[in-house]
């Protein structure tokens, strides 16, 4: 689970920024809480701001630095991404941090990048469950706290090796490297902690933009009951959809061509064969059983059964016909695309970069309080201009977030917790009337802009 985000010295944010999902002062909706031995955390969190505000950039800081953690910045572009409002900036480090809560223990992750020089410059990893434990740190050289990591003389040595060998590369964090075609290191009470972490990163967080749908799509759970489920939650919001089925294409996909389709089935078997390989060294449970590929066109199920790659497209069937994916509306492909947030089973953290894009209004109050329903760890993190949510009927104060542009074009993030809000204020209102900020200045009716300028 997310406990705090921090970012610095990022496209629009220049000081250190932080996003939270713990708690506040409010005591209201008790249910909207996670509770843990360890630590009480929010279920969900609404980010709110004006156009070109910076709310789109906290995700990209997310996605960027999950991206890093997963695959390093060797063939990743990201010299302009530092804040450019003072040209010192160019620079100084970006810096990401997490702090995480994995199984039983509280986690502090981050690193620091020359944006300029494409170069990780330092990264640490911190035990906070009860006190501040320095697991590692990196920067001109690494150290290792031994004790806590308790190897045996066999595995200290190798991680002796691996750390000499990563200060050659400053394109990898540590992380990254100790978790890639490695034998897992562990602790002699059988702990693997940096597995923990880096699977934390690859399979919990789910960063998902405007035009993506839900990596796992429901692929890991039975076939029918995915596809009931989805069904029955489609019809509920009114899209006339009654069944939704799968229809073999006999191996082929139909809208793409056939030297696209090799590449394409080449990515997605290697990707199953580096799972299932990943599962067996790093003894952990297999996360993938499929595969989900959207084309302009259609919507297909892969998997990989009997040594070979079966393809199958998503067909919707209304009262009067059938209908490729392509034909429905684009508030039911938005549905269709974030449905397994609400079907997921597992503890994961998802990241949605407007959530209403081409929803109802009461489509999406409903999709955040059947979210909120949910029995789980789970959380949702979004942004949204959907000011219906702004309901302390719904949500609590702690789970209200804005963002706005200062003079010098720098963002601020900031809680509503941070205003003295009466329980039975119209948050609504407050908002759109400028109250908190976020909301874009118009001076002028755009119409104006139309007018033929007078002949005197």
């Amino acid at each position: 689970m997310l406990i705090n985000f921090r970012v610095e010295n990022f496209l629009s944010f220049d000081q250190l920024t932080t996003f939270s999902m713990t708690l506040g002062k409010t005591k209201i909706h008790q249910s909207n809480i996670i509770n843990t031995n360890e630590i009480d955390l929010l279920k969900f969190s609404g980010v709110y701001g004006a156009n070109a505000s910076g709310k789109t950039n906290i995700v990209a800081a997310i996605g960027l630095s999950q991206a890093i953690i997963l695959d390093g910045i060797k063939n990743r572009q990201v010299v302009h991404a530092y804040n450019r409002n003072d040209e010192s900036n160019a620079f100084k480090n970006t810096n990401f941090e997490y702090e995480i809560k994995v199984g039983n223990k509280l986690f502090s992750y981050g690193f620091g990048i020359s944006m300029t020089e494409n170069r990780i410059d330092k990264e640490w990893l911190y035990d906070v469950t009860d006190e501040e434990i320095m697991i590692y740190t990196r920067d001109k050289n690494i150290e290792f706290n031994k004790q806590y990591l308790n190897l045996s003389t066999t595995d200290q040595e190798r991680l002796d090796i691996y750390g000499e060998d990563i200060l050659e590369n400053d394109t990898q964090l540590f992380l990254t490297e100790i978790n890639k075609r490695k034998k897992a290191l562990v602790s002699i009470t059988d702990e693997t902690v940096f597995n923990d972490i880096y699977n934390w990163f690859r399979y919990s967080l789910e960063v998902i933009s405007p035009e993506d749908m839900v990596t796992d799509f429901g692929l890991s759970y039975p076939e029918g009951k995915y596809m009931k489920k989805l069904a029955e939650f489609l019809e509920l919001n009114d899209t006339g959809i009654k069944e939704v089925v799968l229809e073999s294409t006999q191996g082929k996909f139909k809208d793409i061509p056939i030297e696209v389709e090799t590449k394409i089935k080449e990515q997605i078997l290697n990707n199953f064969l580096k799972s299932k390989r990943d599962s067996k060294e790093k003894k952990i449970k297999e996360r993938k059983y499929g595969a989900l590929l959207r084309t302009p066109q259609n919507l297909y199920n892969i998997i990989f059964k009997d040594e070979e790659l079966q393809i199958n497209e998503f067909k919707f069937i209304h009262e009067h016909g059938k209908y490729d994916f392509s034909e429905e509306s684009d508030g039911t492909i938005r549905l269709i695309e974030l449905f397994s947030i609400l079907f997921n089973k597992e503890e994961k953290v998802f990241v949605v970069d407007e959530l209403d894009r081409s929803l109802h209004p009461l489509l999406t109050y409903n999709f955040v309080q059947s979210f909120l329903a949910k029995q789980d760890n789970s959380q949702l993190i979004v942004t949204t201009h959907e000011d219906r949510l702004l309901d302390l009927n719904l949500l609590r104060r702690d789970q209200i977030w804005f963002v706005e542009k200062d003079s010098d074009g720098n963002s601020r993030l900031y809680s509503l917790e941070e205003y003295k809000t009466r329980f039975d204020k119209n948050i609504m209102n407050a908002y759109l009337d400028g109250r908190y900020g976020g909301v874009p200045e118009v001076r002028d009716l755009f119409v104006d802009l139309l007018k033929d300028e007078e002949v005197s």
